[in-house]
């Protein structure tokens, strides 16, 4: 391996999008660092619970540098101490920042939000600064506690006020912010994010991986072959669960079959079980999740707020048509490789369905359409972060000193 400092420094808590930014930057041939919580390749992966061997991909050719044995400690001891919500995750963030920060940057530096102060701090005048803000921050924020006062719930759990004062810094120090949807630069241009910084790279797509994930469709739906519709994320009111759980009962004498896939609000989650129809599957670890959408006619994302959500790629992989809110990434064309909801009601849900029980043979057309996207492709999404960096000829951006 090369002594040289690579062109890009990728800083990573967990294992969003599967780790595509150094693989997008590798399709273009742009050598990375990732440098992540965990990293677990080779033999040892066998040994280990399935959770942490998704930290690991065999498409990341580059340098990886991870903190294996600092984080097990800091998650073992936080396990022991009982720790969890915000209080761990802000710890998380922090105990990952300092360690991040040690490492040396290289020219162009991309770092995922909420942990990117202190790398920043330690790269400001000497590189590129790129934030990769993952959500709609403190607009999503104030959309679910409107949304748990609706649906008279609780107040949700809120992080504490450094939590947003130490995101406003990482805003600060940045060059540029890359959001992944046109819905997330509107919520930040609405809390007094500088538009000009913020450029819109969405997620990206892969192909599916083989004949699991052949689409056969009826020609007509029916009791005994009823119309499999997946939920497949966090089961919480963001999620537009509220209104799945009442679509549900108003179609409960249709020939659909929901699967709910994911871990969340226990109260509703217990009541779509029991509804006739519905399958509760629970929290599944992200490699067994391919079955479920192999499994599917349709995937349903009702949600009122989502930086993207990379399930609707995932779904879109496996040539599932989409039914989607308009509050998360562009990837569907209405009525094309999907519906999207206007709005996120029960009644927006169940039209969308009806039209599909009405008129089934339109989903075999969308499947095929939905496997024919390209602009979510690993290249073009490598493109778009190397036209946001100013990496391309005749582009050019001045690295930003720092405002103190």
């Amino acid at each position: 391996m090369s002594n040289t400092r690579p062109a890009w420094s990728i800083f990573q808590l967990g294992a969003r999008e599967h780790y595509a930014i150094p693989r997008a930057l590798a399709a273009h041939g742009i050598e990375s660092e990732l440098v992540t919580d965990f990293w677990f390749g080779g033999p040892v992966r066998g040994l280990l619970p399935r959770s942490l061997k998704d930290r690991f991909h065999p498409g990341v050719t580059g340098r990886v540098r991870s903190f294996n044995r600092s984080m097990l400690a800091f998650e073992v001891k936080n396990r022991l101490a009982k720790r969890r919500g915000w209080p761990l995750m802000e710890a998380r963030n922090r105990v990952f920042g300092r360690l991040a920060a040690a490492v040396t940057p290289a020219r162009t530096v991309f770092s995922y939000s909420y942990a990117a102060g202190e790398i920043f701090e330690r790269a400001r005048g000497e590189s590129r600064l790129i934030l990769g803000q993952i959500d709609p921050a403190p607009f999503e924020q104030s959309l679910v506690e409107e949304l748990h006062q609706r649906h008279g719930l609780r107040n949700p759990p809120r992080p504490s006020n450094d939590y947003w004062e130490r995101w406003r810094r990482e805003v600060e120090l940045a060059d540029v912010i890359v959001v992944n949807s046109s819905w997330s630069r509107d919520a930040l241009a609405g809390v007094g994010v500088p538009i000009e910084k913020v450029v819109v790279v969405p997620l990206a797509f892969e192909r599916d991986a083989g004949p699991g994930c052949e689409r056969r469709y009826p020609a007509k739906f029916s009791t005994e072959r009823p119309l499999e519709l997946l939920f497949l994320g966090q089961v919480i009111v963001r999620k537009g669960v509220y209104e799945l759980l009442e679509a549900a009962r108003q179609l409960k004498n249709s020939p659909v079959r929901w699967t709910i896939v994911g871990g969340g609000d226990e109260g509703v989650m217990s009541r779509l079980a029991e509804l006739p129809m519905v399958n509760v599957v629970g929290p599944v670890a992200r490699s067994e999740a391919a079955r479920y959408y192999a499994q599917a006619d349709a995937f349903l994302l009702p949600t009122h707020s989502d930086g993207f959500a990379l399930t609707q790629l995932e779904a879109a992989a496996c040539g599932l048509p989409l039914i989607v809110s308009r509050f998360c990434g562009d990837v569907v064309r209405d009525t094309e490789t999907g519906f999207v909801l206007r709005e996120v009601t029960a009644e927006a849900i169940v039209e969308a369905i009806e039209r599909i029980l009405a008129s089934p043979e339109q989903l075999a057309a969308m499947s095929k359409a939905v496997r024919e996207l390209s602009e979510f492709s690993l290249p073009r999404i490598g493109q778009r972060l190397l036209e946001a960096a100013g990496e391309v000829q005749g582009q050019k951006r001045e690295i930003h000193a720092g405002a103190v």
